[in-house]
């Protein structure tokens, strides 16, 4: 029998956008006012989705404790857990095996902070804290060590194969937040951090490690950084972010404040993570006092719903779109202390009433 925590905490970033939304009509923008107040809710019942439940075997080798991070490919789920490993399992669910040890050895890895893939070379990448980035094959054969990678970055590849390093603004002294690289570590681009402050101690806040600042969709990589205002389609042939929606929050952090933000927190509105698929973005927002949601956009009416998607008999287990595979949206549950939890993969085409 093992302990089945909640997810990890990390100290991560909650801030207003620098990057301002544009007032045209080629940009749609989407009020935060609006949403919480207007938005109808609904639940798992009123979606016309594929909703399946994976439930991932549980050996004595595979035993889950916290999720850190998760991968999902059209064979595989590649999970790092708090211990940490980097487990691996079929789409059905079926351990496969444990990618790497814990060691200083050549393929043994340190703490790691995230995990990612190219899935057209059949690699895996595990992104240690301290700054390494360790190669293997989907049968878990060590490829090699990339030195190189800030300690608490998420990554994705474009489909030029070069590397988008997200850098997570802890500090307020960061000067980059997204650099495009080739693994050989030349830099293509990098843009500014614009979100700068002075460092104190309520400045920054806890929040769950489950944010995602990019996922692909359709081919295209879409990029948002924590709390705001405005999403990107990255276009890997200029190497631009191009605005692609954006949000008015007036009940937002004040940024240039940024120091007293802990004492704001309970009267604050933020846009903390951001999901899509082919017909609605999905946006998790914390509202007063410190209460996260998750709201439904339809792209094409412009209508809100607010998704109660209950996981377990805690109300407070809500489904949240954590991870996402394309028009795959992914959460997990944990069911029993003896049992691995269970992944929950969502697929919504539209709303049924």
């Amino acid at each position: 029998m093992k302990n089945i925590n909640k997810p990890l905490l990390f100290i991560l970033l909650l801030i207003n956008g620098f990057c301002s939304c544009r007032r045209d009509n080629a940009l749609p923008e989407y009020s935060v006012n609006e949403i919480t107040y207007a938005a109808k809710v609904i639940s798992e019942k009123d979606l016309n989705a594929h909703i399946e439940h994976i439930q991932l075997e549980t050996t004595e080798k595979s035993l889950i404790a916290d999720f850190m991070d998760l991968v999902m490919t059209n064979e595989y789920f590649f999970i790092l857990t708090s211990t940490p490993k980097v487990l691996q399992f079929t789409r059905k669910g079926k351990f496969v095996r444990q990618i790497s040890m814990t060691g200083n050895g050549p393929g043994e890895h340190r703490q790691l902070f995230s995990i990612f893939v190219n899935e057209s070379s059949g690699r895996i990448f595990l992104a240690e804290i301290f700054g390494r980035i360790l190669e293997f094959d989907f049968n878990g054969v060590y490829m090699g060590v990339h030195p190189k990678g800030d300690g608490l970055s998420r990554f994705i590849f474009d489909t030029n194969n070069n590397l988008l390093e997200s850098i997570q603004v802890l500090m307020g002294n960061e000067t980059v937040k997204l650099y495009v690289m080739k693994m050989d570590g030349d830099t293509l681009k990098k843009y500014e951090n614009h979100l700068r402050y002075e460092f104190t101690i309520s400045s920054v806040s806890s929040s769950y490690g489950d944010y995602k600042s990019m996922f692909t969709l359709d081919g295209k990589i879409i990029y948002h950084q924590i709390s705001t205002d405005t999403v990107f389609t990255y276009n890997p042939t200029s190497l631009h972010l191009e605005p692609r929606y954006c949000f008015s929050n007036p009940g937002g952090p004040d940024a240039e404040d940024f120091k007293h933000f802990r004492e704001k927190m309970p009267e604050l509105y933020l846009i903390y993570d951001i999901a899509e698929d082919n017909n609605f973005i999905y946006v998790s927002i914390i509202s007063p006092p410190w209460k996260r949601d998750l709201y439904m956009i339809d792209k094409q009416r412009e209508k809100y719903y607010k998704l109660n998607f209950s996981l377990s008999d805690d109300p407070e287990k809500q489904f949240m779109p954590r991870w996402q595979y394309n028009n795959c949206l992914i959460d997990f549950v944990n069911k029993q202390d003896d049992l691995n939890p269970e992944l929950v993969i969502v697929k919504v085409n539209g709303i049924s009433r």
